[in-house]
Order: structure tokens, then C-alpha cells, then sequence
């Protein structure tokens, strides 16, 4: 039996003779089914010691280059 493509979001994606769906692996993998899912990490992933938003990574982005901007001008 063909793969079912829920969304069908890549032009390029043969989605009837695939074995699986990167979308729907990925949201599988960010709502916790690992099983069923597909997770990657590069090779600096050891260093991560929590998992944040990205509206908290770029928060904490901005604070940090605003604090060493102050040590430029100064």
C-alpha cells in the first residue's frame, strides 16, 4: 500500500513511492513520538542543556549582543 502524504509540501516529494513523509516525521518527533518520528541534531548538540522557544533564543540573542554593544562604544 503507497504512503498517504497529509500534505503534500514539497513539489520535488514522490509521495507514492516513498516509505515515509518527512513533515509528517517531524511533527511526529516535536510532539514526542520519537518512534514514529525523526529527530536530527548537529554536531555541537552535546552542548544543549535545555530546549527553548525560538522567541526566548532570540530574546536572549538580542540581550547578549546589546550587553557586549555597550563594551564596543564604550
Amino acid at each position: 500500500m503507497p504512503f498517504k502524504c497529509p500534505w503534500k509540501c514539497l513539489r520535488t516529494c514522490d509521495f507514492k513511492n516513498v516509505p515515509y513523509c518527512i513533515g509528517l516525521a517531524l511533527t511526529n518527533a516535536k510532539k514526542g513520538d520519537i518512534k514514529n518520528g525523526f529527530a536530527f541534531a548537529g554536531a555541537n548538540a552535546y552542548r544543549v542543556d535545555k530546549i527553548v522557544s525560538v522567541k526566548e533564543l532570540i530574546g536572549t540573542l538580542i540581550e547578549e549582543y546589546e550587553k557586549e554593544s555597550i563594551y564596543i562604544r564604550a
